[in-house]
């Protein structure tokens, strides 16, 4: 019942491809935070009070780099792979939560929770919500 047949190879290639589609997610997540974070940052109106000047940015960046990931559904033959991958997403940010909280110290955790939840909790929330939401209206009747 393992991943692998009697010779050897691999059964079904869908991890693979999940666990390839995930990582060039991680890097357009990167990229769109480098490329766009003080653009996006400076649209807003720093008079709209703290939460929506902290919170917005990274919302909209996270939108639009999402709305690109989601882009592959419309083109590959198994739709299950972008929502497979956002979920791997999901379970890289477990990963690095867990790590830091038994490798950071009490102030570490405190400076690095606001980073979690803005650079890695917001991708994988409107990732795995725009993917889901598509892959249910638009990759099951196709």
């Amino acid at each position: 019942m393992g991943i692998f047949t009697d010779r050897g190879k691999i059964k079904s290639t869908f991890f693979l491809s999940a666990f390839s589609l995930s990582m060039l997610y991680a890097v357009i997540f990167i990229l769109s935070y480098a490329l766009s974070a003080g653009p996006v940052a400076n649209l807003v109106p720093w008079d709209t009070g703290n939460f929506l000047a902290v919170w917005l940015p990274p919302s909209i960046i996270c939108i639009i780099a999402s709305a690109i990931c989601v882009i592959p559904l419309f083109f590959i033959r198994d739709k299950r792979l972008v929502p497979a991958a956002f979920f791997l997403l999901f379970i890289y940010a477990a990963l690095i939560g867990v790590f830091a909280l038994l490798h950071y110290s009490p102030e570490q955790r405190r400076a690095a929770a606001g980073l979690f939840i803005m650079y890695l909790f917001l991708p994988v929330l409107w990732g795995n919500l725009i993917s889901t939401l598509v892959y249910v209206f638009y990759g099951k009747r196709t």
